[in-house]
């Protein structure tokens, strides 16, 4: 929800180089090759006693396996991994063989590749309530410089003025990245995740019953009695499960943002259904060629998705009302909070 009207929405354009980049990628580089060479030496001298039959060192250097490219948090790092030779193999146990702990075979991407990056999206709706995908990009998802380019990068393509309201899930970086770029924005966490990472601290056998209270809390008619169930589900899980407890309590606040909105806008700030509904499609498609394409042409193609899907986004139920919210007409407990004339 914004002041301004819709903006362009800009394609992925192909990575680019930059001087700092280049700079960290060879001091990467640089430091890697410096700790394989460490990594080798320690392996050799480990059989520097052993000897052939002709008396000459057993285990020695062997030149480098081909250079292949590792992708990292800055891009791609090119590097060569030493190779070691066994010149008299024991027939019984077989050749000694040198294989880098830092850099196994076939390890194409460093782990905080493989567990961390993801798209990045944000959607957002007009002022006359229709849902627009305004950016999309891979990155890091708990990265705040990830978030904080993708935001900047929004507000300098006409986005000036703070969203009223910003709703997502758990993802650190995003919110430390709002507060900077848009630091008036208010939060709203989304209720699916929330319920998601409670439910995973507490027993299975607990967990029907657990998702029910939940569902009390932000299903309340307001904010009086959304507090009394909340209020409830710490008293009785408390003691037994302090995480899961935990894990609800410490975003009491942004988790009944909503109410503060009009009613009929509720059904669709609670959570981020918006984008995990449309983006289903977009990781079956993904997943089914994932080894077929780079990150590049993935995150092209996931664009071209949302935007074939946004063609069949509805608009806000209650749109009429968003221009209130943009003039800052006050909400309570999701009815216009009447002012009496003076």
């Amino acid at each position: 929800m914004t002041k301004d009207n819709v903006i362009e929405f800009k394609k992925p354009e192909p990575f680019t180089d930059d001087p700092l980049t280049d700079v960290l990628r060879t001091g990467a580089r640089t430091l890697l090759t410096e700790a394989l060479e460490a990594e080798i030496e320690g392996f050799l001298s480990q059989y520097r006693d052993l000897r052939d039959h002709q008396d000459r060192q057993r285990v020695v250097r062997n030149g480098y396996l081909p250079e292949r490219d590792i992708q990292t948090g800055i891009g791609h790092v090119a590097v060569k991994v030493p190779r070691a030779r066994d010149r008299q193999p024991d027939h019984g146990s077989g050749p000694i063989r040198f294989t880098s702990c830092l850099l196994p075979p076939y390890l194409r991407k460093t782990k905080s590749m493989e567990e961390r990056q993801c798209l990045l999206v944000i959607i957002g709706a007009t002022g006359d309530g229709k849902k627009e995908l305004l950016a999309l990009d891979s990155g890091f998802r708990e990265s705040e410089l990830s978030w904080t380019e993708l935001l900047i990068d929004l507000k300098h393509r006409g986005l000036s003025s703070a969203p009223e309201l910003a709703i997502g899930d758990c993802a650190l970086g995003f919110w430390k990245a709002l507060t900077k770029v848009y630091h008036t924005t208010r939060w709203q966490r989304c209720w699916v995740h929330k319920t998601a990472n409670v439910l995973n601290q507490l027993p299975k056998s607990m967990q029907a019953k657990a998702k029910e209270k939940l569902h009390q809390i932000w299903m309340a008619p307001d904010t009086a009695e959304a507090q009394r169930h909340f209020d409830d589900f710490i008293s009785i899980y408390e003691a037994k499960y302090p995480k899961a407890a935990e894990c609800l309590k410490k975003d009491r606040d942004v988790l009944l943002t909503f109410y503060d909105f009009p009613a009929e806008h509720w059904r669709h700030i609670r959570t981020t259904n918006p984008i995990e509904s449309t983006f289903s499609t977009v990781r079956l498609r993904t997943a089914k060629v994932r080894s077929c394409f780079s990150s590049k042409t993935v995150v092209t193609m996931a664009c071209k998705l949302c935007q074939c899907a946004q063609k069949r986004w509805q608009r806000l139920y209650g749109y009429r009302k968003l221009g209130k919210v943009i003039q800052g007409v006050k909400f309570v407990n999701g009815i216009e909070e009447m002012r009496n004339a003076a």
